[in-house]
């Protein structure tokens, strides 16, 4: 991209102000779905830890009395002819309310996903629509010079996936927030529960971010192949349509043919390489968070943590990886997004070939008669 980020992130200013109320809603919302994504392991581990403190006995004894009374309501009688154990009563009741709990967390964290995708969605379809009929408006009025020199499907695709590249931006930079919230919230529990274990996932971030890094890049590369050759299709494909008559005429439809296979054919390579590349990048990043489940649960049976102990530490452990590798990513993908805005300025910022002279009146855009000053006929 030929401008620097503060001019790029001026011009996005411009339609990013009129959205700030859905977009702060959105981030909050994001945010509170974070939370909740951390709560929810801590009742999963308490769960499992307080099953792992119930003997066999005490286990099917609480199981039995809860589906007695459940079926036939004779909870006293059956309390009253059986011994009770009042350790695996207390700790069944610790179950039910950790399990009623955790559902409860469920449908509120669900509730706030469904929420915030609603609310970017239509957000970024209502900007979306804001700069699409600003492009369109600038190139229904832009010097001919300038429609003569680039190709129709060129401009076609800066209206359509330029556009669209943007409101990926946008809703990647809401989802920032979250994955910052993520990391830092998971960092801490596991700092809390065992600062080894800590330590293991903190090392664990320099294989991520050089995997990640390394991916992006070539990912990056293939994705703008795939634009530009996105665009020669397109262009291409525009010409053959509009001039269908002229090429009937001079007998050139073979020749037009061969060449849009030929563009759409190495269109087609461009995007088979980046879904090899998808293909490779989740299954190197799951083998990794293996490889630190491993080593996390290796370390916990050292530290003779329980059951629930170690699930909490895993799982935190994948929502401190996985976010960070989320960032790694992310920042490429807005500088794909920034590259797109840079190329909706060059349509904003073209300047007509015939410039008008210092002082000319402003063309009234509501008379449209004609009138002669200081004009004699001979």
């Amino acid at each position: 991209r030929a401008r620097s980020t503060k001019v790029l992130v001026g011009s996005l200013w411009i339609y990013i102000r009129r959205y700030l109320t859905p977009l702060i809603l959105s981030t909050l919302l994001i945010l509170f779905y974070s939370l909740t994504a951390l709560v929810n392991p801590i009742i999963v581990k308490n769960g499992l830890n307080a099953l792992n403190d119930l003997s066999y006995k005490s286990f099917f004894y609480v199981i039995g009395m809860f589906f007695t009374q459940l079926g036939t309501g004779e909870f006293v009688q059956i309390q009253k002819r059986v011994d009770p154990i009042p350790v695996g009563a207390q700790q069944f009741q610790q179950l039910i309310s950790l399990t009623i709990a955790f559902l409860a967390i469920t449908v509120i964290s669900w509730v706030f996903n469904s929420l915030s995708t609603r609310v970017t969605a239509k957000m970024n379809s209502q900007m979306l629509n804001d700069v699409r009929g600003d492009l369109y408006r600038k190139l229904s009025y832009s010097d001919m010079a300038y429609l003569k020199t680039e190709q129709s499907g060129n401009i076609t695709a800066r209206v359509t996936s330029d556009t669209t590249e943007l409101a990926t931006g946008i809703h990647l930079l809401t989802m920032l927030g979250s994955q910052i919230i993520l990391i830092i919230g998971a960092f801490t529990l596991l700092m809390l529960q065992s600062w080894i274990i800590g330590l293991i996932s903190l090392a664990a971030i320099p294989i991520a971010f050089m995997m990640s890094t390394i991916l992006s890049k070539f990912g990056r590369r293939i994705v703008l192949r795939i634009r530009r050759a996105f665009g020669s299709v397109s262009g291409k494909m525009a010409e053959g349509i509009s001039g269908i008559a002229v090429a009937k005429s001079f007998n050139r439809e073979e020749e037009l043919a061969t060449e849009l296979r030929e563009l759409n054919q190495k269109h087609y390579n461009y995007s088979k390489q980046f879904g090899k590349l998808m293909m490779f990048i989740m299954p190197t990043m799951t083998a990794l968070s293996y490889l630190l489940f491993i080593v996390i649960i290796y370390a916990s049976g050292g530290l003779n943590l329980p059951p629930g102990d170690i699930y909490l530490a895993v799982n935190l452990s994948q929502q401190f990886l996985f976010p960070i590798v989320m960032l790694a990513m992310i920042f490429p993908q807005m500088e794909t997004a920034f590259g797109a805005m840079d190329r909706i300025i060059d349509v904003f910022e073209a300047k007509p070939a015939v410039a008008d002279i210092e002082g000319a009146s402003d063309l009234l855009e509501g008379d449209d008669s004609i009138s002669f000053q200081n004009v004699s006929f001979a």
